[in-house]
């Protein structure tokens, strides 16, 4: 009924809020924002890519993340492995033993980008579903190596499919559901106490086995969406 169903959603409300303050021991203030390579490495075509065949699109979404939250004061840095592992491939001579040093070069670029960078949060974007596999590589890989840095992700695949992504890869501590531009700035405030609960939107995560979701929505409004995106480090 009714009653029963409002009673649930604050539940989960709370339970959110209590994972959310366990994990974040400290000020959230550096994010590390990272674009997965966009298929999976065993279907990856040494000869394609040495031919500048696969697409290559700035991470415009993770930009308007940097944007929005510099704004508020945080640092940002954007980690496109998309980018960097195909520019890898120009430098390689053969294609020899091709999936091993592609897992070695991200896993290195991973390692070294967390310890300069020193991030308080990994926040990872997957937006479509043949980036899933690398996506789950990428977190339990970042999990493995860094066990209390927290993961979040988010993108069109993790919204449509955010159950099963939690379940497949419960390294990842958070989703950020839907537009991101202003919930998951919200989110990061309310880590760090700058605002209240009713700041969370759209977010999920998975507790004791069992699926719990902030499901209301803070849509960008016109100026929000008319951001230019701040692609920072990048070339």
């Amino acid at each position: 009924n009714a009653t029963s169903s409002v009673k649930s959603v604050m539940s989960s409300a709370l339970l959110i809020q209590k994972k959310i303050r366990k994990i974040f021991k400290k000020k959230c203030e550096r994010i590390l924002l990272i674009q997965p390579l966009f298929f999976p490495e065993e279907m990856f075509d040494y000869r394609l890519a040495k031919n500048k065949r696969y697409y290559n699109y700035p991470p415009y979404g993770l930009g308007l993340l940097a944007a929005n939250l510099k704004k508020r004061g945080y640092k940002t840095y954007i980690l496109d492995l998309n980018m960097e592992l195909l520019r890898f491939i120009q430098n390689l001579e053969d294609d020899n033993k091709l999936i091993p040093k592609i897992r070695t070069y991200w896993e290195k670029l991973i390692t070294d980008c967390v310890k300069d960078f020193k991030p308080d949060l990994a926040s990872i974007t997957c937006m479509f579903t043949m980036c899933h596999p690398n996506t789950k590589d990428i977190c339990k890989y970042l999990k493995k190596e860094n066990p209390d840095l927290p993961i979040l992700a988010g993108g069109v695949h993790v919204t449509n499919a955010a159950e099963i992504f939690l379940k497949e890869i419960p390294e990842v501590d958070f989703l950020s559901l839907y537009e991101g531009d202003v919930s998951f700035c919200g989110f990061v405030d309310y880590i760090n106490e700058k605002v209240t609960s009713d700041n969370l939107f759209q977010i999920s995560t998975q507790i004791d086995g069992n699926y719990h979701v902030i499901s209301k929505r803070r849509l960008p409004t016109e100026g929000e969406m008319s951001m230019k995106p701040d692609y920072g480090n990048l070339n």
